[in-house]
């Protein structure tokens, strides 16, 4: 029996590793490519923690729609609330990525002025338009943003469709679902007056039964 549990125990540990290997590896691979860019002896902590962050997010988020579709638990609304959820957190902690790293090299550039534009406000509202494939090309990223802007766009369209498609899939089975329980319960109403008809035939047989038992009995006593 422990041998069994801890079998379980391994597969399922594996299983989560196997699932979320892309998203660590990504994770160092970015941590290492910003440590040559940096051309620092030491990974850069900021961007380096803002990738750990958005790697507990992505388990965070998977591992609740995996526990809730195994629990059959999952509502479309739920589905809206965490895809939503997701989206301005990334969008805000891409916006910090933005609004943290300006430097001679790295900045976003507005067109209209042409001259580098900072602020929280700014670099949220281009990760924004970003994430959302948006892209009104008022603004420009240079240097390391770049690349940033790159990852991020990658990253808003590819939840953006497997979101919705998962999104699809599970109003497509609540109607389903729902169709299905009215069919049943038209079933059970069709069964119900059957019995209510076989019930007053039955009863209407009765009360001829009794006729017929009183007619003889009178027979009899004649």
């Amino acid at each position: 029996m422990p041998i069994r549990k801890i079998k379980k125990g391994f597969n399922t540990t594996l299983a989560f590793i196997q699932q979320h290997i892309v998203g660590t590896s990504t994770v160092f691979l970015l941590g290492i490519a910003t440590n040559y860019m940096f051309n620092t002896d030491i990974l850069h902590p900021t961007f380096f923690s803002f990738l750990g962050v958005l790697l507990l997010l992505e388990i965070y988020f998977v591992a609740i729609i995996r526990n809730s579709l195994q629990k059959k638990e999952h509502s479309f609304l739920n589905f809206v609330f965490h895809f939503t959820s997701f989206s301005f957190t990334t969008i805000f902690l891409f916006g910090l990525l933005f609004t943290s790293f300006v430097d001679d090299n790295n900045y976003l550039l507005d067109l209209m002025v042409k001259q580098p534009i900072y602020g929280l406000d700014t670099g949220v509202y281009f990760s924004g338009i970003t994430f959302l494939s948006i892209g009104y090309g008022e603004i420009v990223p240079h240097g390391l943003f770049r690349m940033i802007a790159l990852a991020e766009g990658f990253i808003g369209s590819f939840l953006s469709l497997s979101f919705f498609s998962l999104g699809v899939s599970q109003l497509f089975l609540q109607m389903k679902k729902n169709q299905i329980i009215e069919n049943a319960k038209r079933i059970l109403d069709k069964e119900k007056d059957i019995l209510s008809q076989e019930e007053k035939i039955i009863s209407k047989e009765n009360r001829q039964l009794k006729k017929m038992a009183a007619i003889l009995k009178k027979h009899k006593n004649k």
